[in-house]
């Protein structure tokens, strides 16, 4: 089927099919696990590669991705110099 007016005209409605409450109700009791597993963990037993590991599994879920500070900077249109230098050869 061509991609026309009428096609995007029903691709962008609104779906008739409701929210899933089954969903609700999973994340919901997810969500209390995951709090109680949290409240009941003993940092101070812990080694230090538990830690670790902890914190590369939390932390993109906190920090949110940084953006380019200047937005003028594409990627993909950086330019590059190489220099090849040459080794003297002489001796001293």
């Amino acid at each position: 089927m061509p991609f026309n007016s009428e096609s995007g005209r029903k691709a962008g409605q609104l779906s008739k099919r409701g929210t899933s409450r089954i969903n609700d109700e999973l994340k919901s009791k997810l969500r209390s696990i995951i709090n109680e597993s949290i409240e009941t963990i003993n940092i101070s037993c812990l080694s230090n590669r538990e830690k670790i590991d902890i914190i590369k599994t939390v932390l993109p879920f906190i920090l949110s991705k940084r953006k380019s500070e200047d937005p003028e900077i594409d990627e993909s249109n950086r330019e590059f110099v190489i220099e090849i230098l040459q080794p003297d050869n002489k001796k001293d």
